[in-house]
């Protein structure tokens, strides 16, 4: 039956309305068609070229579609949950560790450029240690983050406090998720990226791609370098004016 390509076609369309008829999510539905080689020879051509013309024209079997790219459907849609990207409540919660800046010798013609050139130096380093402070009481941890005006500290104890007491545990600023949300905020108006990574991962904060976020920044005139390490791709921002 899969060798009638009459009968795939029909299968494609009955699809379509199907979709039409019951889906009741946020976003718009992603259908992909797989066509193989042997489905495009001899007689079989001109039903699959008909079809892929109604595709074209957005209409096929009275369901309107839209035709593009998949990179730029999936940017455009809602993603309803990433399963292997969640980490559950018995698993460890990584711990993020910031990149070492090399010491680049006195010859050196390469001339170093901070990421975060405009950004004080004392709000960029943490004044703690998490090995530290991950088994004080919550109360110390609550007091300490109720004085320390260091976000990058901030990020470090809400970090804690989420793995310890959960997202919805309630500190100076409400509960931890939104204190740790404000810290985001925060650490993106001042161009403290280490922080809003921290903090980003800490959200659960992901993208599908990463094209549209690049595409974003770079429209606004600033500079993009991009880092490839052994396991991740990482990308560090570097604002220029």
């Amino acid at each position: 039956m899969s060798q009638d390509v009459l009968l795939l076609i029909d299968d494609i369309k009955n699809a379509l309305q199907f979709i039409k008829q019951y889906w009741k999510m946020h976003g718009r539905p992603i259908f992909l068609v797989l066509i193989r080689e042997d489905n495009i020879r001899g007689s079989r051509f001109n039903p699959i070229l008909d079809m892929l013309a109604a595709f074209k024209k957005g209409v096929v079997g009275g369901v309107k579609v839209h035709v593009d790219r998949l990179q730029t459907l999936i940017s455009g849609a809602v993603v309803e949950q990433l399963d292997f990207l969640r980490i559950s409540d018995m698993e460890e919660v990584p711990e993020f560790k910031s990149f070492e800046e090399l010491n680049l010798p006195k010859h050196s013609k390469v001339k170093r450029q901070s990421s975060t050139p405009n950004a004080p130096e004392v709000e960029q380093e943490p004044d703690i240690v998490i090995t530290e402070w991950k088994n004080r009481p919550t109360h110390e941890i609550l007091q300490k983050l109720n004085d320390c005006s260091c976000l990058a500290s901030q990020a470090i104890l809400l970090g804690i406090l989420l793995k310890r007491e959960g997202p919805n545990f309630i500190t100076k600023e409400g509960t931890v998720s939104d204190h740790i949300e404000r810290v985001y905020r925060r650490a993106g108006s001042k161009k403290l990226w280490s922080v809003v990574r921290r903090a980003a991962s800490l959200l659960s904060k992901v993208v599908d791609s990463l094209a549209p976020s690049i595409t974003n920044v770079l429209v606004q005139g600033k500079q993009v370098s991009i880092l490839f390490s052994d396991s991740y791709l990482v990308t560090v921002t570097k604002v220029s004016g």
